[in-house]
């Protein structure tokens, strides 16, 4: 039996000003090792369930718990520390530093979590090896290596973007809109390599998308429009 990663239970989030919560979800659950694909329309939630779930963002009620921990009994700086431990989030506008080069902005993850910074010299001897090696696995070439990540193209900083959310092996990877700068030969190519480091790493995906066509990579789908209706996640 697969151990439980993460439940959320009860949870309502309503955005500052409105009556109507955008989210409203009866029960939850992500097991250790899943892969779950999450998909809505346009303005339904879904980048704030990932916030939420990331604790970037509090509910307005109900539980939350990640690996075993109550998450809404934390304080700020608690939270901050179980996500830079245990979480890597790819952003959908990527929040890379632009003044630091593509090689610093993967390495410093590892600045803000010890656990992370030894998983990472265990698997790769350094972290700037492992660092190295990721990029080289989501083919950005080493002449860009030290450039400022600015210069590089959307769909070369969203892949610098994933391998500083994977570096140091974390328990689970959060990804917004990971493909959306990927025309379709690429987005497959992306999807496997991507995979291949979760195998490596051990590590959970919960990934939003609109491109329901990355569906069929995930052992589990979730519709948010069900989720708010109260009802349990699919299986697909």
């Amino acid at each position: 039996m697969s151990e439980q990663l993460l439940s959320l239970s009860q949870l309502t989030y309503s955005w500052p000003g409105e009556q109507t919560p955008v989210l409203d979800i009866d029960q939850l659950a992500l097991d250790a090792g899943s892969q779950v694909f999450v998909h809505g329309p346009s303005g339904c939630g879904k980048s704030t369930l990932l916030s939420v779930v990331a604790g970037v963002v509090q509910p307005d009620s109900g539980s939350l718990h990640f690996l075993g921990k109550d998450c809404l009994s934390m304080s700020k700086h608690q939270r901050d520390q179980l996500r830079a431990d245990h979480m890597g989030y790819v952003f959908q506008q990527f929040n890379l530093l632009p003044y630091l080069s593509v090689l610093d902005n993967v390495m410093l993850t590892c600045q803000f979590s010890k656990l992370r910074r030894a998983k990472a010299q265990q698997r790769g001897g350094s972290v700037k090896q492992e660092a190295l090696r990721l990029l080289d696995h989501l083919q950005i070439p080493d002449s860009a290596l030290a450039k400022p990540v600015s210069n590089l193209s959307i769909g070369q900083q969203q892949r610098v973007a994933v391998a500083r959310a994977l570096i140091g092996s974390p328990a689970l990877l959060i990804a917004d809109e990971p493909t959306s700068a990927l025309d379709s030969v690429n987005r497959e190519r992306f999807m496997d390599l991507l995979m291949a480091e979760l195998q490596l790493g051990e590590s959970s995906l919960l990934l939003v998308s609109h491109d329901e066509a990355l569906a069929e990579r995930f052992d589990q789908t979730w519709s948010l429009a069900q989720l708010n209706r109260g009802g349990h996640h699919e299986v697909s």
